[in-house]
């Protein structure tokens, strides 16, 4: 078999048994067996496949690829974009790490989901039927938020009619047009840049705004700008806590622009719902774990006044508005017997505040 077959066999194998066996993720390092996550474990696959070389790597890594992404990635050595392997389809990271190439895959599930079938909270629906504002989902790389994202936007699509843009670093979930027009521009293929595509959204006049993710200070002064025109704007962000959230935010921005901004934000900012998925008890899959802060006149004024260290307390006590604070939806996981206390533990923001309430709940020792 030449090199090229069998770089073929290689990915047919590999992603047909990602595919088969419920992976999220794919992994190709070199001088180490292909490997794929399920349920947020990692498995090497030593069982009908070798040890990768530097040469299969590069191979695995150019079948990906069209002619134009080579040239991007042989120029800025790493590159984002999406693929397709038969009715499967994958957000496609490759990079070079120890001067060697490196590949990690993402499976795109194909089926749009529901605010109801990922068992999230009444309070997404209500949050997505506003007319304008920002509402973040934060957490993790492969804390599901874009799959919650996902399914507030359904449910826009499913029951109301209005223009909805997307701009992502590739389009993840392909949303069929129901009430609303979705349309979903990917960078690289469909606008050259973030940048130019949010400069240029406002002149598409849509309803609600999709930003893949929020990354830096350009994405998060357009969003806040979008928004203070009264669109609707959501987007993602990689921040553990809904107070890290808004820091995160404000910490983009130069001392001298922060004063400002936190007005913006108190002004614009909706909610932010932070989340993890947690592996369950018996290892058969994953708990989400959500934080939901929704921003009402206590909150907006902290954000103003650099008092963001008080958002825990009013979450605290405003459960009938909605909101709820990670820990204590990890408290009700182990409750439920879903996760174990150990493993609540690794994913606390407070360990000896979670410790304390399990231990009044006579849930620990």
């Amino acid at each position: 078999m030449n090199q090229e077959n069998n770089i073929q066999d290689i990915k047919d194998r590999l992603l047909q048994i990602a595919s088969s066996e419920g992976a999220s993720d794919i992994y190709t390092v070199v001088n180490y067996y292909p490997s794929i996550k399920i349920h947020g474990q990692i498995y090497a696959l030593t069982d009908g496949f070798d040890i990768l070389t530097k040469e299969d790597v590069n191979r695995f890594v150019d079948s990906l690829m069209d002619e134009t992404q080579k040239n991007t990635y042989d120029t800025e050595k790493e590159l984002d974009f999406s693929y397709s392997y038969g009715k499967a389809r994958f957000r496609v990271n490759v990079f070079h790490q120890m001067k060697n190439p490196s590949c990690c895959l993402r499976y795109l599930r194909s089926d749009i989901p529901t605010i109801d079938s990922l068992g999230l909270p009444d309070i997404c629906k209500t949050l997505s039927e506003r007319h304008s504002g920002i509402i973040l989902l934060a957490g993790p790389t492969g804390s599901g938020k874009s799959t919650t994202l996902c399914a507030m936007v359904n449910h826009i699509n499913s029951n109301y009619t209005k223009h909805i843009i997307t701009i992502e670093d590739p389009v993840e979930y392909i949303h069929p047009l129901k009430k609303s027009i979705v349309e979903q521009r990917e960078v690289g293929t469909d606008c050259k840049t973030f940048a130019k595509a949010m400069k240029s959204a406002l002149r598409q006049n849509p309803n609600v705004l999709i930003l893949g993710e929020m990354r830096d200070l350009e994405s998060i002064s357009s969003a806040i700008t979008i928004a203070e025109t009264g669109h609707l704007v959501f987007s993602t962000i990689h921040a553990r806590s809904s107070v890290q959230t808004i820091n995160k935010m404000i910490d983009s921005f130069p001392a001298d622009q922060q004063n400002q901004i936190r007005q913006q934000i108190s002004e614009t900012l909706l909610a932010v719902i932070s989340q993890r998925l947690i592996p369950n008890k018996d290892g058969s899959g994953q708990e989400l774990a959500l934080e939901i802060m929704i921003v009402n006149t206590a909150i907006s004024n902290m954000i103003r006044e650099k008092q963001t260290h008080q958002i825990e307390s009013i979450i605290q006590t405003n459960k009938n508005m909605g909101m709820q604070l990670l820990d204590n939806d990890l408290i009700r996981l182990v409750s439920e017997n879903k996760i174990d206390i150990n493993t609540a533990m690794k994913y606390t923001n407070n360990q000896a505040s979670v410790r304390s309430k399990l231990v009044s709940m006579g849930l620990s020792d």
